[in-house]
């Protein structure tokens, strides 16, 4: 699975939150490296560490208190 991190239109970059975002769901499916992932989307641990908190808060978002 192999995800392109520019906009379609436009052929521009991500910014890096969004490419961070990416590689984070990215990271839930164990078919690929974290080194490739990473690689894929030109972001860090530290990227991927800046936006963890955010990247929870959209999984849960969905999730209702029963």
């Amino acid at each position: 699975m192999q995800l392109r991190t520019q906009t379609a239109a436009a052929g521009t970059p991500l910014p890096r939150k969004h490419r961070a975002l990416v590689a984070l769901y990215m990271l839930e499916d164990p078919r690929q490296s974290r080194e490739e992932i990473l690689r894929l989307n030109n972001v860090s641990e530290i990227d991927l560490a800046e936006y963890e908190e955010e990247w929870l808060r959209l999984r849960c978002r969905h999730v209702v208190a029963v």
